[in-house]
C-alpha cells in the first residue's frame, strides 16, 4: 500500500511539473529514452511513447493509440488506465506522463522531460541514466555558435 501511495505521489508530482513549465518553441532536438518508472514530458513537435501502465496526455494534437483503449477525460487531461501499446501526438503544446514498465519514448522537437526510475536516455549528444530526483532533461537543439567577425585589415601604402 505504501509503495502504491508513493507511486501515485510521484506521478502527480510529475504531472504538476509538466503543467507548470513555461511554453516551449519548436526546434530540432531529439530525446530517446527507455526504462521502467515514470516518464513525463512537455514540449512541441512529435512524441511517441510505448509501454505498459497509466498514461496521462494533454495537448493540442490528436492522441493516436496503437489499440482501442478506454479513455477518461479529467479536465483537459486524457487518462488511459491499463495502457499497453503505443501512443503518438504532434503539436505545439504536448504533455505526456506514463508510469509503468517497458517505456520507450522518442520526442522530436523542443521540450523537457523528467525520467524517474531505472532506464537510459540520450538527448542533444548527452547520454545518461534515469534518476530518483526530478532533474529536467532538455532535448532542444543547442545554441548555434556565431561565426567570429573577421577583423578589418588595413592596407599600407608603399613608400
Amino acid at each position: 500500500m505504501l509503495k502504491r501511495l508513493i507511486a501515485i505521489s510521484v506521478v502527480f508530482g510529475a504531472i504538476i511539473w509538466a503543467q507548470t513549465q513555461p511554453g516551449v518553441k519548436a526546434g530540432k532536438g531529439e530525446l530517446v529514452a527507455s526504462g521502467n518508472g515514470v516518464a513525463t514530458l512537455r514540449g512541441s513537435g512529435t512524441v511517441k511513447i510505448e509501454g505498459e501502465g497509466t498514461l496521462w496526455y494533454k495537448g493540442d494534437g490528436e492522441l493516436v493509440t496503437s489499440s482501442d483503449v478506454s479513455r477518461e477525460t479529467i479536465g483537459e487531461w486524457t487518462l488511459i488506465l491499463a495502457f499497453k501499446g503505443s501512443a503518438e501526438a504532434k503539436g505545439g503544446e504536448l504533455r505526456f506522463s506514463l508510469s509503468g514498465k517497458n517505456i520507450n519514448l522518442t520526442a522530436k522537437g523542443t521540450g523537457k522531460a523528467l525520467l524517474w526510475g531505472k532506464g537510459t536516455f540520450s538527448a542533444h549528444g548527452r547520454t545518461g541514466l534515469w534518476g530518483v530526483k526530478y532533474t529536467p532533461i532538455p532535448y532542444t537543439e543547442g545554441p548555434k555558435k556565431k561565426a567570429k567577425p573577421k577583423s578589418p585589415t588595413t592596407e599600407t601604402e608603399g613608400e
